[in-house]
C-alpha cells in the first residue's frame, strides 16, 4: 500500500475514533453558579437600602437551566452545563446578593425602587477556546407611580485561550469562568453612575418614606393618642411634603 492510503486510512481511524468518543462521551452536568465581586463595591449612601430585585425573564429560546457546552471535533456537544436552578433564578439571586453586599437591598415592604430584567443571553463553550457571554438588560421602576425611570443592557463576552476540550474539558472550569462573566456584567450595571443616580433619587424615596408616615398616623390615631383634628392636619402635612 502507497504512503498516501496508509495516511488516508489513519485519517479515517482517527476521524472514526473521534466520533465513538464523543458519542460515548456525551453527558450533562449540573453546576451552581454565584455572585463573586469582581472589582470595587461602590456603597450605597445614607446607609439606607432602598431596592428590591423583580423579576428576571429568560428570552434566551434555550432550556431554561442550560448555559453552556464543552464540544467535540464537529462542534457537537459533550458535555453540556445545566444549571441547578433556572437561570433566571440564578441572576436574580446574584443580583440581589450584589446589592447586598453593597447596601442597597431593601426588603419589599420598605423598598422604593425596583429593578427588573430581561436575559437575551447568557452560554458559555469550550470548543477549541472558551467563551461566555451574557446579556442582560435592567431596569428601573419607581414603586410608588409604577413608572419605569430607567433601563440599560448591559453585556459581556469574555474569551479565554485553550488546546481543544473534548472529552477531556473541565466542567467546573468553564462553570467558574461563566459565573465570573456574570458577576462582571453585574458590577458593570452597580458602577453605572446613572443606574446608581436612578437608585437613590429622591423621587423613588420620597413616597415611600410618606406612605410608612401615613401608616404611622393611622395607627396613632387608631389608638387614641391623637385627636381627628391633629390627624387631618398632619396628614396635609405628610401629602404636601410628597
Amino acid at each position: 500500500m502507497s504512503s498516501v492510503g496508509i495516511l488516508l486510512r489513519c485519517v479515517a481511524a482517527l476521524a472514526l475514533t473521534s466520533a465513538l468518543l464523543g458519542i460515548g462521551g456525551c453527558s450533562t452536568h449540573t453546576l451552581r453558579l454565584n455572585y463573586e465581586p469582581t472589582g470595587e463595591l461602590i456603597q450605597a449612601k445614607g446607609g439606607t437600602p432602598v431596592v428590591m430585585v423583580g423579576s428576571i425573564r429568560d428570552e434566551r429560546n434555550e432550556e431554561s437551566t442550560w448555559f453552556g457546552a464543552i464540544r467535540g471535533g464537529y462542534g457537537n456537544p459533550l458535555k453540556k452545563l445545566h444549571a441547578d436552578q433556572p437561570i433566571s433564578a440564578v441572576v436574580a439571586t446574584a443580583l440581589g446578593d450584589a446589592l447586598q453586599k453593597r447596601g442597597w437591598l431593601a426588603s419589599a415592604e420598605s423598598a422604593g425602587v425596583r429593578i427588573d430584567g430581561h436575559l437575551t443571553q447568557f452560554q458559555c463553550n469550550y470548543y477549541w477556546n472558551r467563551d461566555a457571554q451574557v446579556h442582560l438588560t435592567l431596569t428601573v421602576v419607581d414603586l410608588a407611580s409604577n413608572d419605569v425611570v430607567f433601563t440599560q443592557n448591559y453585556h459581556t463576552e469574555t474569551k479565554e485561550a485553550g488546546v481543544g476540550a473534548g472529552i477531556f474539558g473541565n466542567v467546573d472550569h468553564l462553570a467558574a469562568f461563566t459565573q465570573r462573566t456574570m458577576s462582571q456584567t453585574i458590577d458593570k450595571a452597580l458602577a453605572d453612575p446613572v443606574l446608581l443616580a436612578a437608585l437613590s433619587s429622591s423621587r423613588s424615596m420620597a413616597p415611600k418614606a410618606a406612605s410608612d408616615r401615613l401608616k404611622q398616623l393611622e395607627a396613632l390615631r387608631r389608638d387614641g393618642l391623637i385627636s381627628d383634628v391633629e390627624y387631618e392636619t398632619k396628614r396635609k402635612e405628610i401629602l404636601g411634603d410628597i
